[in-house]
């Protein structure tokens, strides 16, 4: 008598091994975020701290007279940007707004200033990583009359049109 043929079986080690495979591709993924996780923290803390000492070096001897009227009272780090809060001390924005040339000429001149950043190379810096530089302007009831920004492109376009 013959045996009966037999179906073949499926190999019962195959699960395990699928079961190994996705447990080796998980744990590479986890390590792979651990190590993205570090990286962005390195970097975040490091802008951080590039950021703090620029922030740091503008609020030296602060509040400081600047410009005719104006004073220069703080200076602090902001999600994505450095504040600088400037006052003035004459006008308010009840006069300033009867005379909307005059406040567009200040600011016009205002974010000129702002350019001076630009050849401040930890500014710079701070500028390659999106940040951005702004200048408030109030006035004596905390009331806005404009704000100027500058970002790393700005510094960019400037040295193009300055020669070296």
């Amino acid at each position: 008598m013959r045996p009966a043929p037999t179906t073949p079986q499926p190999d019962s080690r195959l699960p395990r091994v699928r079961l190994a495979i996705a447990l080796i591709v998980v744990c590479l993924g986890l390590i792979g975020l651990a190590v993205w996780a570090a990286q962005r923290h390195w970097r975040e803390a490091s802008l951080l701290g590039i950021t703090q000492g620029v922030v740091e070096d503008l609020s030296k001897d602060l509040p400081k007279a600047y410009g005719d009227g104006l004073v220069l009272e703080s200076v602090r780090a902001e999600p994505g940007r450095v504040l600088m809060v400037v006052r003035s001390t004459r006008r308010s924005l009840d006069t300033a707004s009867r005379d909307l040339r005059s406040l567009e000429i200040a600011r016009t001149i205002e974010q000129q200033v702002m350019l001076g950043y630009c050849d401040n190379p930890s500014v710079k810096q701070v500028l390659s990583t999106g940040v951005v530089f702004v200048r408030r302007y109030l006035d004596l009831q905390d009331r806005l009359f404009f704000e100027v920004g500058l970002t790393a492109e700005d510094c960019r376009r400037r040295n193009l049109r300055t020669p070296s």
